[in-house]
């Protein structure tokens, strides 16, 4: 059986670790969840992983037609949700996952409580593929990979494409709660 399940995020949270990532390099990359090119607030959606000692919170978006223009770079930093159908479904984004330490900071989605039929029906596709047991080793193993070439290792190409994940731990850990 599956653990992976769709949650949301505490924005207070999110907001607290942009910040701190923010004064130490001078930009962030946890991603946010509030962007000028939506009219309503957007829900920060995402998976839970255990990675070494944290949980880390892996942030799902949609799909975007420069994932699929990048691929090989995209690939390295993200996991494609595809269907068997070729449908895509979005990415799960390896490289903006943040470590929580509580589970007050997620909540487990009810996708059936949902109003809107197309995000439903999103995030229904999304939940089956992550459900699927032979898909579950993948992700884990991928999102471990990323972390192990970049946590420490700012000469890495792909530091600056991530999230700090050392600097995010230390802030985890002063959270208050």
């Amino acid at each position: 059986m599956s653990k992976l399940n769709i949650y949301y995020i505490n924005n207070n949270y999110i907001n607290y670790l942009q910040e701190e990532e923010r004064k130490a390099r001078g930009f962030t990359k946890v991603s946010n969840n509030t962007d000028m090119n939506y009219e309503n607030f957007k829900p920060y959606v995402g998976i839970v992983l255990q990675i070494e000692k944290y949980n880390y919170f892996v942030p799902l978006t949609h799909p975007k037609q420069h994932y699929d223009d990048n691929a090989r770079f995209f690939n390295r930093i993200s996991h494609p949700i595809e269907l068997t159908n070729g449908r895509k479904y979005g990415r799960l984004m390896f490289c903006y996952m943040i470590p929580i330490k509580d589970n007050n900071l997620i909540h487990l989605i009810n996708i059936n409580n949902i109003e809107d039929n197309n995000y439903k029906n999103v995030l229904m596709s999304q939940y089956f593929y992550l459900k699927s047991p032979e898909k579950e080793e993948i992700i884990i193993n991928s999102a471990i990979k990323l972390y192990n070439k970049v946590k420490g290792n700012p000469h890495h190409f792909l530091y600056s494409k991530c999230c700090d994940f050392e600097l995010l731990e230390k802030a985890c850990n002063l959270y208050p709660l």
